[in-house]
């Protein structure tokens, strides 16, 4: 037995029953953000851990199958709540936030390939290109460079971006400027620090449009 599953036995055997109140209802609810095929280099965590790769969640419909979980809609899960139905299996659904582009890219033909409903809560603005993307802008340009350059509120802040901790540090540091003050205020910092026609750029390749 590897040292893996050793402790994925451990845990099912110990931790999980402690958990089982908590977790052990009807249905569960899994949400997400983007599937996307992972990029190479040290990356923000902050951008990193709201990706998933598509091989994971076929990986996890395939596993909530095999244990005898049911995939459904959140209407389905509604229906069930309401009612106080006692469905035949654990139900599952999975929800994807904000209104990527990926959620009709990838998403979309994913799980209809795999004939799983899921749910996109979309955050408006997304379509409306009321929001900068800067956090991508940002991690774009660590990756990029040793070095983090930029020019905020009319001064020249450098970054050293090396290492994962520094590329930890200049995110933190550049995104706690880009993310103050009204949304018309956020996107005027990153088209001072990226430029209009690169934040521009960003919003059509992430998000979703109305159509």
């Amino acid at each position: 037995m590897s040292p893996r599953q050793a402790l994925y036995d451990l845990a099912r055997r110990f931790v999980a029953p402690i958990f089982a109140p908590l977790y052990g209802g009807m249905a569960s609810i899994l949400v997400f953000h983007r599937v996307v095929e992972p990029r190479p280099g040290t990356r923000p965590g902050w951008v990193r851990e709201i990706e998933i790769e598509p091989d994971l969640i076929v990986r996890l419909i395939e596993r909530l199958r095999s244990t005898g979980h049911e995939l459904v809609s959140l209407d389905e899960v509604h229906e069930a709540l309401v009612q106080r139905r006692k469905p035949r299996a654990k139900l599952v659904t999975l929800t994807f936030d904000d209104g990527y582009v990926d959620a009709y890219t990838t998403i979309l033909p994913l799980l209809t390939s795999h004939d799983v409903p899921f749910t996109v809560y979309l955050t408006t603005d997304f379509p409306d290109r009321r929001v900068a993307p800067w956090w991508y802008l940002l991690d774009e340009r660590l990756s990029r460079s040793r070095t983090l350059e930029v020019r905020i509120h009319g001064r020249e802040i450098s970054c050293p971006a090396e290492t994962p901790r520094q590329i930890e540090a200049a995110f933190a540091r550049i995104g706690a400027l880009l993310d103050a003050g009204s949304p018309s205020d956020r996107w005027a910092l990153a088209a001072e620090v990226f430029g209009a026609d690169e934040v521009a750029r960003a919003m059509d390749a992430l998000f979703l449009s109305w159509d």
